[in-house]
């Protein structure tokens, strides 16, 4: 929480994608990358893996089928050929023997022609 004001007799909390991380601070600190803050935070929290967040986040984003995010992460990366993501993955999955997926991004792999 915080008190914008000298003399101010209470305090507000901080805005969604800000927190007050020194339980009594006079400003709210912004959430860096790869993490987020609810309204009227006192702790900036991580991301999971498998979602993503910008600077100042009150909430993490999911990353889409054929992409995935480790821990704290600020983007999503794509799957390269031969491997998948279903979404909100943390890691890139192997197509397994028989089948492939030939394009970056692929939220499955395809079975190989008989």
């Amino acid at each position: 929480k915080t008190n914008e004001y000298e003399g101010a007799t209470e305090c507000t909390g901080c805005s969604a994608g800000r927190a007050a991380t020194e339980g009594t601070a006079v400003d709210c600190d912004v959430c860096p990358e790869g993490t987020y803050a609810p309204k009227q935070s006192e702790t900036c929290e991580n991301c999971e893996a498998g979602t993503y967040s910008t600077e100042e986040s009150g909430s993490c984003d999911t990353c889409e089928a054929g992409k995935r995010s480790r821990v704290r992460w600020s983007n999503c990366t794509e799957c390269r050929p031969g491997k998948f993501a279903i979404a909100q993955s943390g890691s890139c999955t192997a197509c397994s023997s028989g089948s492939y997926s030939s394009t970056w991004a692929s939220s499955a792999c395809v079975d190989c022609p008989r």
